[in-house]
């Protein structure tokens, strides 16, 4: 697997493909094992994978809450913005999964935002994170 440099992932405004979690056994394991962290509708899960140097992310949105798929793509594009903002926040050698779990019309882009920022800016999670990074070193 090709690692990418510092420089592509953190100041290109693109998504790469290379670091978008598509397997469903990896998706699953992460949704099973991974620490999970949680603001009212929005859930952020790590998992930590230790073969791997790069992180790599997923954006759920479920059919169960909301079945136009124009609103779930609307979502998923409102996630990944506020992932590629925020992505140096994130430990590397981690499958990162990111979700919403309250059905669209309530949901706010602002509302999402601030939600997100909150689950960032929790103690667990800044824990949670350094540990992961001390633990690379």
């Amino acid at each position: 697997m090709e690692r990418l440099s510092d420089t592509y992932l953190y100041e290109n405004c693109k998504l790469p493909r290379s670091i978008v979690l598509k397997t469903r056994n990896e998706i699953s394991e992460a949704l099973k094992s991974g620490r999970k962290f949680k603001c009212n509708s929005t859930r952020i899960i790590l998992y930590r994978v230790y073969e791997e140097s790069n992180f790599k992310v997923a954006f759920l949105v479920s059919k169960k809450l909301g079945k136009k798929a124009w609103i779930r793509n609307l979502m998923k594009r409102w996630l990944r913005e506020l992932f590629r903002t925020t992505k140096k926040s994130f430990p590397r050698g981690c499958h990162i999964i990111i979700s919403v779990g309250k059905p669209y019309k309530e949901v706010v882009f602002e509302e999402l935002k601030k939600e997100y920022n909150q689950i960032l800016s929790d103690k667990k999670f800044t824990d949670f994170t350094c540990k992961i990074l001390s633990e690379g070193n």
